[in-house]
């Protein structure tokens, strides 16, 4: 009996910190641009993503940021240096794509954020002239 009230007396203690922790829910792209507003000219693409953190209490290391253009002939991609999102609201990152040469057209682009546990994507299109 006294094993069984020591191992709960643990459990009360120490559960709540074992499981908080940074959830995919409490993470949000937001304010992706891509281009000059969804339209790009020339040979590169300037991106900038803001990544939210909604649980102040908790953060992310080693968060990175990728752009992607689904075409698989394009393989236009980019991503950003790892980042730290602890202790911070949010973070905004900025990259550039290049673009060598690829026809003009409407493409899927995929924007992700990833830090080895959490992986949240969005899409958008974009106009290359």
């Amino acid at each position: 009996m006294r094993n069984l009230l020591i191992f709960a007396l643990i459990l009360v203690v120490i559960m709540p910190f074992a499981s908080a922790r940074l959830l995919a829910e409490d993470i949000h792209l937001s304010r992706i641009r891509l281009g000059d507003y969804g339209y790009v000219y020339g040979k590169e693409m300037e991106s900038y993503v803001f990544v939210v953190n909604n649980n102040p209490d908790w953060g992310s290391q080693d968060g990175r940021v990728s752009v992607r253009f689904m075409d698989d002939s394009l393989g236009a991609y980019s991503s950003t240096s790892s980042f730290d999102l602890r202790s911070q609201k949010g973070v905004g990152r900025t990259m550039i794509t290049p673009l060598d040469g690829e026809p003009a057209g409407e493409y899927l682009v995929k924007v992700t954020y990833t830090d080895g546990n959490i992986h949240k994507s969005k899409y958008r299109f974009v106009i290359v002239e």
